[in-house]
């Protein structure tokens, strides 16, 4: 999920699974890996399904009215050393716990509001920084095969 654009106008909360799993080559054989949890965000009015946003950041008082839609679908993923494959609208109906959890985790991710507020505070110094060519952004170089 992308940013809270300010423009955009939010419609609901949702609460959605997504797995993700990896399959790596190494020297030493094949690495299988399975990552999976509740994401907790909101949706904007862009669309039928509307785009999704992060609540990193966000103030209680902020998304506490916002209404929430339970909706029964999950995401998954698969990562291969060539091969991408997504899978989205999978039926799964979360429990109260794993809903209860996801915005629990997302909420307080940072911290207390005053840990929250320090981030922002910092984050605006790192940007400032950037700005002000103080500290330079070391650029990555992505080929087509790491992209994948």
């Amino acid at each position: 999920m992308k940013p809270l654009d300010p423009a955009q106008v939010v419609k609901y909360c949702t609460v959605a699974l997504d797995v993700r799993v990896t399959e790596t080559r190494h020297k030493s054989g094949l690495c299988r890996s399975i990552e999976a949890g509740m994401d907790f965000g909101r949706r904007g009015k862009d669309g039928d399904d509307g785009e999704g946003y992060a609540l990193d950041l966000s103030p209680l008082a902020e998304i506490a009215a916002l209404p929430f839609r339970l909706e029964n679908n999950a995401t998954a993923i698969y990562y291969g050393d060539d091969t991408y494959d997504r899978k989205d609208g999978l039926a799964y109906t979360p429990s109260l716990l794993e809903v209860l959890d996801a915005i629990f985790f997302d909420i307080s991710f940072h911290g207390s509001s005053a840990d929250k507020a320090e981030r922002v505070l910092d984050l605006k110094a790192q940007v400032k920084a950037i700005d002000d060519r103080i500290v330079a952004l070391i650029p990555v170089k992505l080929d087509d095969e790491t992209i994948q």
